[in-house]
């Protein structure tokens, strides 16, 4: 509540191969605390990656003003991409790790279909966690 809208210009890196995604905000079905101060939910990525079977798919999440500098040779669980560096030093961080299989095209019927970025408090202060869904610092504005 209160939080400004996350830019729609999330960026997916898929390994070293990008994509011409953009992961939207949810808006089917309609959802409560679609934004709050700390998280924020997306559309899961179906039917984009086809081709890349053994692909490990990560979220970046970016600070406005460095998603166009993003490092993407930056390894997930860095120091430089770390959750609990962010926003400073660290401007992205890498999150949720997935495959293929975790975004299976067509969706299968009663798949929930949303990411909720931001839903890990357990791990937000655990360093050995770097890659930790942790809650935002502040209502962005992210990319």
């Amino acid at each position: 509540s209160g939080a400004s809208a996350p830019s729609a210009a999330l960026s997916w890196l898929l390994t070293a191969d990008k994509l011409q995604y953009t992961p939207v905000l949810t808006q089917t079905p309609p959802l409560e605390g679609l934004i709050t101060t700390s998280t924020f939910v997306v559309d899961q990525p179906r039917c984009v990656f086809g081709g890349y079977d053994n692909a490990d798919i990560w979220l970046v999440v970016a600070l406005d003003k460095a998603s166009f500098t993003f490092n993407n040779t930056a390894g997930p669980g860095t120091p430089e991409t770390a959750f609990q560096g962010f926003p400073d030093p660290v401007l992205a961080y890498m999150t949720l790790n997935a495959t293929l299989a975790n975004y299976p095209c067509p969706k299968p019927a009663g798949d929930i279909t949303v990411l909720r970025v931001g839903s890990e408090t357990s791990c937000a202060q655990d360093k050995a966690r770097p890659t930790c869904n942790g809650p935002l610092p502040g209502p962005g504005p992210y990319r």
